[in-house]
């Protein structure tokens, strides 16, 4: 149920650059998520829609980009992509691992239309 909370500062972050760049509309929204970020996508989609219905949110495009958990290992060097549930390292089975990428969870960019500034 986290996805409820992010949904909500999602919102309040994107209707607050809204409010500041006179937007009358927000016409997408661009997210990065990280496999690793413990995020489901399809729920966070669920609750916007729930949540942003009435603002100037409702109609939004939603788009995601999906960032692979990059691990280095720190014994040999080998920088390699997250699969299932790999714990080692795939080249030397070392456990000392460093996470590069993949727990990301971040607004990217956030389009609108402006009104009119009278």
């Amino acid at each position: 149920m986290h996805e409820l909370s992010a949904a909500e500062s999602i919102l309040g972050i994107i209707l607050g650059h809204a409010e500041a760049n006179h937007a009358q509309k927000v016409t997408k929204i661009r997210l990065t998520i990280g496999d690793i970020s413990g995020i489901s996508f399809d729920c966070l989609e669920h609750y916007w829609h729930i949540l942003a219905e009435g603002t100037c949110c409702e109609q939004a495009e939603f788009e995601v980009e999906r960032e692979p958990a990059i691990f280095h290992c720190n014994q040999c060097g080998t920088s390699f992509e997250l699969e299932r549930s790999l714990t080692a390292c795939p080249s030397c089975a070392g456990i000392n691992l460093t996470l590069i990428s993949g727990d990301e969870f971040q607004v990217e960019d956030i389009e609108i239309e402006r009104s009119e500034v009278i």
